[in-house]
């Protein structure tokens, strides 16, 4: 596998897809934050960097994100609320949601909602959305950038508010938006979800052959992609990460280097070996020069060895 700059992937995709700055990051970040993240002058973390390849349309799925300990430990919390969620185990989750405090806006959603939606409360997941949609009541689809998981809260919010079952034009918009802007993999779930509300509603001709064409579409996306009907509110985590220590450790054995000779004239024996033991976290400084060191270019993500950035277009 091989490094790659994500933020010249972001810069591509944006530019390709006609989407501005300002639509894309709209609701997360500063514009001067996220300039940083193109030029490659700065990395965002893993559940950060999803959010905006999802609102550009990408799959997460062909990416593996090189990790700290620190964001580790948070993807191991978040696991285990969802697999006591998945399995019914509120009490449990709500418990364990309680312990960990968030970091940031995308943290606090999760939180938010889970909690929101565990315990039925509406007002906590109108809460979550607005963090990363402070206009949630007037939304406007082709003016701004909206990720697939927005998307699945915002299904949840409105069908619950009443909103969606009560208004198909709504809806069907959301299913537009599905088709035209996410990955395949994303939109069967999101399909699965829209469909299933749709299905609740009364129709006329026209609404039922709208259906019946993305019910099939559906049918068809699954076959191709070998995926099985699922319930499409099972909270799930990509593990599509590894811990930077880590991979740079099987780096420094494969090209035989020793601790000591990778880091000379770079950092303190003492310093590098915490950092591989992931006692301590590595400035990017100096991990862009260990990198060159392994011979390798320095990037925070892993994509397979045939993969060109042309063709996720």
């Amino acid at each position: 596998m091989k490094t790659i700059d994500l933020g010249e992937v972001c810069y591509f995709v944006r530019k390709k897809r006609n989407i501005s700055q300002e639509n894309l990051i709209y609701g997360i970040c500063k514009q001067s934050t996220y300039s940083l993240f193109e030029k490659n002058e700065m990395a965002f973390s893993k559940i950060f960097t999803e959010r905006l390849l999802q609102r550009l349309g990408l799959s997460t799925s062909e990416f593996v994100f090189l990790i700290s300990q620190k964001e580790y430990e948070y993807l191991k919390w978040q696991s285990a609320v969802m697999r006591l969620v998945n399995s019914r185990e509120n009490a449990k989750a709500l418990e364990l949601l309680q312990l960990r405090e968030p970091k940031d806006e995308i943290q606090k959603q999760f939180q938010l909602f889970v909690q929101g939606y565990l315990m039925k409360n509406l007002e906590d997941i109108e809460k979550a959305l607005l963090l990363t949609l402070p206009r949630i009541n007037q939304i406007y689809f082709r003016e701004i950038s909206i990720s697939s998981d927005e998307m699945l809260m915002l299904l949840f919010y409105w069908e619950r508010e009443g909103r969606l079952l009560s208004n198909v034009e709504v809806l069907k918009g959301c299913i537009e938006y599905t088709d035209l802007y996410y990955a395949d993999i994303e939109k069967v779930k999101l399909f699965s979800y829209e469909l299933d509300i749709m299905r609740q509603m009364k129709l006329d001709s026209n609404d039922k052959m709208f259906f019946d064409y993305f019910a099939l579409r559906k049918e068809n996306l699954m076959r191709r992609l070998g995926m099985e009907e699922q319930n499409f509110f099972d909270f799930c985590l990509n593990h599509n990460y590894l811990l930077m220590n880590e991979y740079i450790k099987k780096k420094r054995i494969e090209r035989e280097y020793t601790q000591e000779s990778l880091c000379d004239g770079i950092c303190s024996p003492v310093t590098y070996s915490r950092f591989e033991s992931g006692k301590q976290e590595m400035s990017k400084k100096y991990l862009m020069k260990v990198f060159c060191r392994l011979g390798l270019e320095y990037g925070t993500v892993l994509v397979e060895d045939h993969w060109r950035l042309e063709d996720i277009i």
